[in-house]
């Protein structure tokens, strides 16, 4: 919704997210969202869809919205000044467990735990960077984190251990970052128990290489590659009356080459015309070998080509006149 935001206006608006829906327990109101990979059906479902278009055509107006499939409240109103930006609240506590059975951990960790069917040690993931029940800590006043977890994973007995990520906002004044800590929960008595050497690997793992923070665009650019194309010379290999017998090109490159991305020429210039002079002549790929690269030393993949000579200059060789 903040992107949809910064599409709508002039003049500009504020957009409000409230989270205050939903069905209301003892042990805080469990809210139902949409899922990360949903996003563009949520944008496009009719009650976002009818709010958005709504906004867009009277911007100076207020408008609310209750969604019925999501414990959401949408509001709009124009905006009072630059700082004025997009905001979400909650009402109620959402998360006060009053039993092992309502932890979100147990019931993540549960979830996760019958993903996968495997013989062979097994370790789960779970984390977030807005519940404040993967603490080692009373949730609430009932519950503790390892608590939900050992009653999460004693049933099956397959899971070796648990990795909990808590995400925590870092305000470093002018920027703000997002801190991952990781503790890693060993079970013990499981089918697979996991070495020391394993668990000192997993519990020095730096979980911060990643951003969990990323700047919003007011558009959404197209990706661009997103590996790093390591290029390379071109290499050839003459025959006795210099004609080129194999060609040996990095694999990326004859990938664009392929793909009508670039061409020989735009890649090498005119410093490789024996190459292109061959190629024009009718000079084909009989074969082709794959060689790796090696990335700890930037040398890309290579793909070497045979080339053989078109028929009709096998078959019938010209004569002195230059004709068959």
């Amino acid at each position: 919704m903040a992107e949809e935001e910064k599409k709508l206006g002039p003049p500009r608006v504020a957009i409000e997210c409230r989270f205050d829906g939903g069905r209301v327990e003892a042990s805080g109101t469990r809210l139902t969202l949409p899922l990360e990979h949903e996003r563009n059906r949520f944008l496009a479902s009719a009650e976002v869809a009818n709010f958005l278009a709504a906004v867009r055509l009277s911007p100076k107006e207020r408008h609310r919205a209750k969604l019925t499939d999501y414990s959401i409240t949408l509001l709009s109103r124009p905006r009072s000044s630059d700082a004025d930006t997009f905001i979400s609240s909650s009402g109620p506590v959402l998360e006060s467990p009053q039993t092992v059975a309502e932890h979100a951990a147990f019931r993540a960790l549960r979830a996760k735990i019958e993903q996968h069917k495997v013989d062979e040690p097994y370790i789960v993931c779970i984390g977030s960077d807005v519940s404040r029940v993967l603490t080692d800590g009373l949730s609430g006043f009932y519950v503790r984190l390892q608590q939900a977890l050992g009653a999460a994973v004693r049933p099956s007995g397959r899971l070796s251990a648990v990795l909990v990520v808590s995400i925590k906002t870092q305000s470093f004044l002018p920027d703000t970052s997002r801190h991952a800590q990781g503790t890693l929960y060993p079970v013990a008595g499981c089918r697979h128990p996991l070495l020391s050497e394993e668990i000192q690997a997993l519990e020095t793992m730096n979980l911060n290489r990643w951003k969990y923070t990323f700047p919003l665009a007011r558009r959404e650019s197209p990706p661009k590659h997103r590996r790093t194309k390591v290029g390379g010379p071109l290499t050839t290999t003459y025959t006795r009356s210099h004609a080129v017998k194999k060609l040996t090109i990095p694999a990326s490159v004859l990938v664009d080459i392929l793909a009508g991305r670039t061409s020989l020429s735009g890649v090498y210039g005119s410093g490789d015309q024996d190459v292109i002079n061959s190629l024009r002549q009718g000079w084909t790929v009989v074969g082709c070998k794959f060689k790796n690269g090696n990335i700890e030393q930037a040398q890309s993949g290579t793909v070497e080509l045979e080339l053989s000579p078109p028929h009709e200059a096998v078959f019938w060789g010209k004569d002195a006149t230059g004709t068959s």
